[in-house]
C-alpha cells in the first residue's frame, strides 16, 4: 500500500483489517478514485502460500474534506458509512460517501437494535416448507425457514436481517434458538402421531 501512495499521502492502520488513507493536496474525487482502484488492485494480487495462490479482496469508502465533513470524527464516520455500502455492493469495490448514506445507516442501526430484542419479544418464528418425494407424493421431511415479524415494519425479509445478524454476531443466539425451536416442533409433531421426519435447518 505504501508503494502506491505518493509523498504527502498518509497511511495508517485503524484496527483489525481496516486501514485509513489520507490523500495530500491532490485529493480531488478523480484522484481519490484512481488511488482507490490502484490500492484495491494491489490487494487483489495473488499471494503464494504453501504452493497455492491465495487471493484477498478489499472494499473502500471515500469521503472528501469539506463537502463530507470538516473534522476527523465526521470524516471517519462518513468514510465508514461509504465502506459499508461498498461491502454491500460486492467484493473489491469502493463507494464515495453521499448524504443519504447517513439516513440508510441510521435505519440499519435501528434495525440492528430491534433485532437484538426480537428473540426476547417472541418476534422470530419458523415456517416449515415440506420436502416431498416426487414419485410417491409423500412428505419426507421439512426445511425450516426463519422469519421476523417486526411490530412496526411487519414481516422483515431474511435477505434484510440475516446479513445484519451475521455482521453483529446475533446469528449465534438466533441460531441456537432456531435449532431448539425446530427440535421442539419436530417432537410436538411426533407426540401428535406423525412419523419421525427430518427437519433441515439452513
Amino acid at each position: 500500500l505504501r508503494k502506491i501512495l505518493r509523498d504527502g499521502d498518509f497511511l495508517g492502520r485503524l484496527g483489525g483489517d481496516q486501514f485509513g488513507v489520507l490523500l495530500g493536496q491532490r485529493g480531488r474525487p478523480v484522484s481519490a478514485e484512481v488511488v482507490a482502484r490502484k490500492l484495491l488492485d494491489a490487494i487483489a494480487q495473488p499471494v503464494m502460500v504453501e504452493g497455492s495462490d491465495v487471493v484477498t479482496t478489499a472494499s473502500a469508502g471515500i469521503c472528501l474534506l469539506g463537502s463530507d465533513g470538516h473534522d476527523v470524527a465526521t470524516l471517519l464516520r462518513n468514510a465508514d458509512n461509504a465502506l459499508h455500502h461498498a461491502k454491500d455492493s460486492g467484493q473489491n469495490t469502493f463507494r464515495f460517501f453521499s448524504a443519504d448514506m447517513n439516513t440508510r445507516m441510521a435505519e440499519r442501526l435501528r434495525l440492528e437494535s430491534d433485532l437484538r430484542w426480537a428473540l426476547s419479544r417472541d418476534e422470530l418464528l419458523l415456517h416449515y416448507q415440506p420436502q416431498v418425494d416426487i414419485n410417491s407424493g409423500e412428505i419426507i421431511g421439512f426445511e425450516c425457514l426463519l422469519r421476523w415479524q417486526h411490530p412496526e415494519l411487519g414481516m422483515v425479509s431474511p435477505v434484510r436481517f440475516i446479513p445484519l445478524a451475521e455482521e453483529s454476531r446475533l446469528i449465534l443466539p438466533i441460531g441456537t434458538w432456531v435449532l431448539e425451536e425446530a427440535c421442539r416442533q419436530n417432537k410436538a409433531w411426533q407426540d401428535a402421531g406423525m412419523a419421525p421426519k427430518v427437519v433441515a435447518v439452513n
